[in-house]
């Protein structure tokens, strides 16, 4: 069941599913591990103002993990505008902010 999470302000920040099991490749193998709890961050965030949060990985093992991830990788996320740097960080498997108005041809 998808359930959206909000900040003190009430704004919508993530959705959160807690019995992810597919169809995609990174569901499937998350649900089997047991990290059923799927998090999204959504554009509504206010942080989200400028840039595309991508997490290093978007399944837990309770919603609290979820959250503190999410909140984890606001903080220490890095900041690219190209495709270079972005590639990068998926390949360390790291959490990465994209700025919306970054060169990606």
């Amino acid at each position: 069941m998808r359930v959206n999470i909000v900040d003190d302000q009430g704004n919508i920040i993530a959705w959160l599913d807690d019995q992810c099991s597919g169809p995609n490749h990174n569901c499937i193998t998350g649900y089997k591990n047991g990290k059923p709890f799927h998090i999204i961050p959504v554009h509504t965030d206010p942080r989200a103002a400028d840039v595309h949060l991508a997490l290093a990985t978007y399944h837990y093992a309770s919603r609290d993990e979820a959250i503190e991830a999410l909140e984890t990788s606001w903080a220490t996320a890095i900041t690219v505008d190209n495709l270079v740097d972005r590639d990068a960080a998926y390949a360390r498997n790291m959490p990465v902010k994209i700025k919306k108005n970054g060169n990606y041809r």
